[in-house]
């Protein structure tokens, strides 16, 4: 989804805060699945851990990259320009709980290096990836990953970072890369964002949130069942 820290209901668009604290250390989020004993097992990579610093940063980045713009005779970024992005793996939960625990490690291992690779970097080489947790507080583990909708030459812009093509790896290339790695993941062959609604979104994502409209899943992939995956973006301050 791309994210924004508007308090408004977009197409594909989520209210940043909102997003990352509900999967990040605030643990907002009110599904009745999450075991809250089991949270503070709960892995945190990458630079940030809690989602407001996170918002924070980035809201901080966009807005010196808007006053540099705006200093070299351009246009600074809209107030609703998408800024970052939240994607999750969820594997189905009896697969991954019938792993061993070092399966489930190197299964999720894998598959972040290879999410690290897709989401590329900005102009100084600085992961678009600046969050990732794996929850092990639900039915079963699952990975979100949190970061800045930036190209590899330094500008915030959701459209050419986050679109068609990145779904396409998303749907062909990742897949194609987890099977060399010895897991039978298939190549994206549903998109039904209702049933993913239904099915797999957290509570604070559902449409009836007053901060998020809808979802884009950009993957799924059969284990047995589905290996389901979604992107959301995200747009700046109001």
């Amino acid at each position: 989804m791309k994210l924004n820290n508007h308090h408004t209901r977009t197409k594909r668009k989520g209210y940043m805060r909102a997003v990352f604290c509900e999967g990040l250390e605030e643990r907002w989020g009110t599904d009745p699945d999450i075991d809250r004993s089991r949270t503070p097992l709960n892995e945190y990579r990458g630079e940030y851990r809690s989602g407001q610093a996170l918002t924070a940063a980035l809201t901080a980045e966009a807005e010196a990259y808007s006053q540099q713009q705006r200093q070299q005779g351009k246009r600074g970024l809209r107030s609703d320009a998408i800024i970052g992005w939240a994607a999750i793996i969820k594997p189905p939960a009896d697969w991954i709980n019938a792993l061993s625990s070092g399966q489930r490690k190197n299964f999720f291992d894998d598959s972040r290096r290879i999410m690290f690779d897709l989401m590329g970097h900005d102009e100084a080489g600085r992961s678009n990836i600046r969050a990732t947790v794996l929850h092990h507080d639900e039915a079963g583990d699952h990975e979100h990953f949190y970061g800045a909708a930036k190209t590899s030459d330094g500008r915030f812009c959701g459209k050419d970072l986050i679109n068609l093509k990145l779904f396409q790896k998303f749907n062909r290339e990742y897949p194609k890369r987890m099977r060399k790695m010895g897991w039978e993941i298939d190549d994206c062959i549903v998109y039904d964002p209702d049933k993913v609604v239904e099915l797999y979104m957290p509570s604070c994502f559902q449409p009836a949130h007053p901060q998020i409209e809808t979802v884009n899943p950009f993957c799924t992939n059969g284990f047995s069942g589905h290996i389901w995956s979604w992107m959301y973006l995200c747009t700046r301050t109001a």
